[in-house]
């Protein structure tokens, strides 16, 4: 597991190369797949999952449902991807 100074590093590091606003949401997945990866989060206890995913929606600000969904997504797929979709414009 990795330590929470090296965790709040490797964020920062993350954050500062690839921060954009339009970027933001495709940074912090690919820190999720970085964070799964370098935990070995399958091969955890369900306290240690718990810890991972507590970690990933306080560094990246999603909800619970959010890195539940995207955890899953990347067991399935072994990567995040957006998806593009058509949203109605305001008028």
């Amino acid at each position: 597991m990795m330590q929470a100074s090296a965790r709040r590093a490797t964020w920062s590091r993350f954050r500062d190369d690839f921060c954009t606003s339009t970027m933001m949401k495709k940074v912090r997945q690919r820190y999720i797949e970085f964070v799964l990866e370098q935990s070995d989060y399958y091969n955890l206890n369900k306290s240690g999952k718990s810890r991972v995913e507590r970690i990933l929606r306080e560094d990246t600000g999603f909800s619970l449902a959010e890195i539940t969904r995207l955890i899953e997504q990347y067991r399935e797929t072994e990567t995040l991807k957006t998806e593009n979709v058509d949203r109605p414009s305001a008028k």
